[in-house]
């Protein structure tokens, strides 16, 4: 009964009562096309770093920053895009549909994306979908890289 009313409480406060580990996004990867790819290092149990890159012809540059970060029991995804938002984070805040092996973060306040998800599929590949609405959904797969 104790478990229940503290299941409850949890749940009508708004915050998760379980901290999923997304350690399975650690590593390299890139997108099938190799167009974009992306880096996560884990700083610690509740801490990443990530960087995505944006690779055309023999040229590499970053074209994020990324940091995932536990807060009071939320996971929050801070996301500077290089020459937008005039050089400013936009934080996206995890939503309740969010599982041990689906991260999806939301900011309906911005314009684009509101939502971000990154969903495990098995060791080597990650789907990725980034929206503003159901129609307009931009879906693409990563796949672990050795290289970077």
């Amino acid at each position: 009964m104790c478990c229940m009313i503290f299941f409850c409480l949890a749940c009508a406060n708004g915050k998760s009562t379980i901290n999923h580990n997304y350690s399975w996004l650690e590593g390299n990867w890139i997108n099938e096309e190799q167009t974009n790819s992306e880096t996560w290092n884990q700083i610690s149990k509740q801490s990443f770093n990530g960087i995505e890159y944006e690779h055309e012809n023999e040229t590499t540059r970053v074209s994020e920053y990324l940091r995932l970060y536990l807060s009071n029991g939320i996971w929050n995804l801070e996301v500077k895009r290089i020459g937008q938002n005039n050089g400013k984070e936009i934080l996206f805040k995890e939503s309740s549909l969010s599982t041990y092996d689906k991260l999806i973060v939301e900011n309906k306040n911005h314009n684009f994306p509101k939502s971000i998800s990154y969903q495990y599929k098995h060791a080597d590949t990650i789907t990725v979908i980034i929206n503003e609405s159901r129609s307009k959904e931009k879906q693409y797969h990563l796949v672990r890289s050795k290289e970077m």
